[in-house]
């Protein structure tokens, strides 16, 4: 029982960390549209995209990041409930 239990809390953690990725970007996006509202489009993207690293500037990249996260977390939850409606 206490391995069930920690397993499934491992799960619980891990799937809240990856669900945070996404969260953590769209709130910044947010953010940074909130704080420079008499700025022009492209100075917020531009300040927007000065947040992350070189790599992580591409708009492709981010999206594929964010996708990847929530995949991962879908997955950790289903691999839980494999009898149940997410079934991979």
């Amino acid at each position: 029982m206490e391995t069930r239990y920690s397993n499934n809390l491992r799960s619980l953690l891990l799937s809240v960390l990856f669900l945070m990725v996404p969260v953590i970007i769209l709130g910044l996006w947010i953010y940074v549209f909130e704080t420079n509202s008499f700025a022009s489009q492209v100075e917020k993207v531009k300040i927007y995209q000065s947040y992350f690293p070189v790599f992580m500037q591409s708009n492709f990249i981010l999206s594929l990041i964010v996708l990847v996260s929530s995949f991962d977390c879908y997955r950790l939850c289903c691999n839980k409930h494999q009898e149940g409606i997410c079934k991979l």
